[in-house]
């Protein structure tokens, strides 16, 4: 599926952009820490900490870390193709970390069938059908987490449940044309049988006018003409139990817990779905980041 393909899914169904946002204020809403690494013996530690935390509040001199990271998870999520350029200042110093579109960098292989190294290019980025900038290895970071070796390209949780997704869809489609049009009215009433066709669509257009936009008129007492029968179809369920079973799979693909979508639990087994979700979920995301 193409990277088009994958986002208009993620934007189409509610379900699944809950989904999504869900996850990445999860991540955002963690608190984190710089320290020095393990045996480092670096000199001057808490000032080289310092400047980490003062990069790190707007890696790209935009935005905060929160607003930041929620672009980079967006593209892991949906497309799998999260991807950051560092850029740096005339003296060599890293300037800032810019999350750029992970749709428009192709991965590079050799002859040998590998990545090439650098300095050779690893990447290419293309805007509007056209080559625009060649990187290495170590002047971009494209991050794919789910890396397959028969594949240059991640498999996001959006390509994984990409047909539950497109189900789910068209049932949301269905449920909206059953409040916007159809055929099928609520209720059918017989008349005497002697009437012409005149005098129903008469009666029709004389009913329809009592009843229409009058919600006081339809609660009071009604005459109608003998052998008037009224015929209620039964209208198909809305919502059963497939379109919990849509929810299941979509959350589980993220690791969210489905309480909020599914009918409800007691509270021991929601305590555990929640415990569930992060253990799978987040723990490997914030592993990840």
């Amino acid at each position: 599926m193409s990277f088009a393909e994958l986002r208009a899914l993620a934007d189409a169904l509610p379900l699944l952009r809950a989904v999504i946002e869900t996850r990445k204020d999860q991540v955002a809403a963690q608190n984190f820490s710089v320290r020095a690494r393990r045996f480092a013996n670096l000199p001057d530690e808490s000032a080289r900490i310092d400047r980490a935390l003062a990069f790190l509040a707007r890696p790209d001199r935009r935005r905060s870390f929160a607003d930041w990271l929620r672009m980079l998870l967006e593209d892991l999520l949906v497309i799998d193709a999260a991807t950051i350029y560092p850029r740096f200042d005339r003296g060599g110093a890293l300037y800032s970390l810019d999350v750029i579109d992970g749709a428009t960098i192709k991965p590079l292989i050799g002859d040998d069938g590998r990545a090439p190294e650098p300095p050779d290019p690893a990447y290419q980025q293309v805007l509007h059908g056209v080559p625009a900038a060649d990187f290495s290895a170590d002047e971009l970071l494209y991050l794919p987490r789910n890396a397959r070796t028969h594949r240059l390209y991640g498999m996001s949780p959006v390509e994984q449940v990409a047909l539950t997704v497109n189900i789910a869809l068209r049932r949301e489609a269905a449920t909206l044309d059953y409040y916007r049009t159809g055929s099928s009215p609520d209720a059918f009433a017989t008349l005497p049988k002697e009437w012409t066709a005149d005098q129903i669509r008469s009666f029709q257009d004389y009913f329809d006018a009592l009843m229409s936009g009058n919600s006081a008129r339809r609660r009071m007492l009604k005459f109608m003409p003998s052998e008037f029968k009224l015929i209620e179809t039964r209208q198909p369920p809305l919502k059963d139990q497939y379109d919990e079973w849509l929810a299941r799979v979509i959350c589980y693909a993220f690791s969210v817990p489905a309480t909020p979508f599914v009918a409800q639990v007691n509270r021991a087994t929601s305590e555990t779905m929640r415990m569930q979700a992060t253990q799978e979920g987040l723990l490997p995301l914030k592993t990840w980041i």
